[in-house]
């Protein structure tokens, strides 16, 4: 399908656009005599191509009803808007930004948590021995192998006091964090009193995206990161036209 997009003067509000088909080979000529092809009208254009051998296909107007069509007037802004809008649906291939913006989107479906060699940062988790101790430095109770979020205080810290201590943890480093151990606490003896929870560090455990590669290709049934690549090129440029032709509709 060829879409000409031109001016037109039916009588309809500036700014609206007109879809309709146009009859080939009934268009006229504009009967200019000129050597130029500065001075051709569609129909030239269209003889031309069938004098050369090139196959006329199916022909579409997208007319933008003018405000104005005397000589060195401005579009106006109705017809600025409708151009814009013609202007979007042709601007339907996906670009490199739209592709970009895919594959961070799926890596990110694909976030799993996983150990880094850096310090916790908000957000992450520490893997640790937990110790509590009660305010005569006895230990009252233990537990192996915890995994604690940086943003989530143990019962009975403050919360500001725990993001002070375990923001920037690393492996094999030892926190102690102020607490009241509280009413639910598993030794009856020690609860409402004060105490501290003695954290050993073993490892920081953050949820990242995966590398945007062939591996995250792979794991979508795709053999190359470029293949996926295509693919998505293929899918959001005709997701764009779709929109751009159901947009142009509702402005026709």
């Amino acid at each position: 399908m060829l879409m000409v997009v031109d001016a037109v003067a039916s009588g309809s509000p500036p700014g609206t656009l007109h879809l309709v088909p146009l009859p080939w080979p009934g268009i006229e000529s504009r009967g200019l005599s000129t050597l130029s092809g500065h001075g051709w009208g569609l129909k030239e254009v269209l003889d031309l191509a069938r004098a050369l051998g090139r196959p006329i296909p199916r022909l579409m107007l997208l007319g933008i009803e003018a405000a104005s069509v005397a000589s060195g007037t401005t579009l106006s802004p109705a017809v600025e808007q409708a151009v814009a809008l013609a202007v979007e649906r042709f601007e339907s291939e996906a670009n490199a930004a739209d592709i970009d913006n895919a594959l961070k989107e799926i890596a990110h479906q694909k976030r799993a948590i996983g150990k880094t060699d850096e310090a916790a940062a908000d957000g992450d988790f520490v893997k640790a021995d937990l110790t509590f101790v009660d305010d005569g430095g006895k230990a009252v109770h233990e537990r192996k192998g915890v995994q604690l979020n940086t943003r989530v205080p143990i019962h009975g810290c403050e919360e500001a006091a725990w993001v002070a201590a375990v923001v920037g943890a690393t492996a094999g480093k030892a926190i102690e964090v102020a607490l009241v151990f509280p009413e639910t606490f598993e030794k009856q003896a020690v609860r409402g009193k004060p105490g501290t929870a003695r954290l050993h560090v073993h490892e920081v455990l953050r949820v990242a995206p995966p590398p945007i590669d062939d591996a995250l290709a792979k794991s979508l049934e795709f053999e190359t990161l470029a293949a996926l690549r295509a693919d998505l090129q293929s899918r959001i440029s005709q997701e764009k036209q779709r929109l751009g032709k159901n947009r142009q509709e509702e402005q026709c």
